[in-house]
């Protein structure tokens, strides 16, 4: 999950990681019904990897748009 930090915010609190995402170009795909469909993000990111050079040194993210809408963010080079 990512959230802005805010100045009040504990961020040491157990369970807790601070990441920054470096910014670069990503390849978007949309998942309609994602809690019936997460079986598909292994063959998302497989099909975007034979037709982009995915970058290995940033995240994949997953973006929870809404209950029914999730975005997949894979990161090229």
């Amino acid at each position: 999950m990512c959230v802005k930090i805010e100045d009040d915010d504990n961020i040491n609190a157990p369970g807790l990681q601070e990441v920054h995402l470096p910014k670069g170009n990503y390849v978007r795909e949309r998942i309609t019904d994602w809690e019936k469909n997460l079986s598909q993000i292994p063959f998302i990111i497989d099909k975007i990897s034979a037709d982009n050079l995915v970058d290995p040194e940033r995240y994949i993210i997953e973006f929870y748009r809404s209950e029914k809408e999730l975005f997949l963010l894979i990161p090229i080079k």
